[in-house]
């Protein structure tokens, strides 16, 4: 298990490729994806994590799975960044709070 802290980025051309459902721990880390990412998730896999955000615009992705076409993921519009027929759980959208 992912053990180097609650936020892991793809960015560019990086690939993360898990073989593991908690690959990166308890489901509470913040996956940050930008660029040419990828993620590579085998068939049978599902890797959990509390966020999916963008690191070019700082926004936050819907809550719900995510995985590339007849994966049988919710969210498919990503589907060019996934490699292997696995999930990408993504457990809640959160809130970026400014104050002024």
């Amino acid at each position: 298990a992912w053990a180097n802290g609650r936020k892991v980025s793809v960015t560019e051309t990086g690939t993360l490729k898990v073989n593991a459902t908690q690959a990166l721990g308890d489901g509470k880390a913040e996956l940050f994806v930008g660029g040419s990412w990828m993620l590579d998730i085998p068939a049978g896999c599902t890797l959990t994590v509390h966020a999916l955000r963008d690191k070019a615009t700082g926004k936050y992705l819907p809550s719900g799975t995510y995985g590339k076409a007849g994966s049988g993921a919710k969210h498919t519009n990503l589907s060019a960044h996934f490699a292997g027929d696995g999930l990408l759980c993504v457990r809640r959208r959160c809130t970026t709070l400014s104050f002024r």
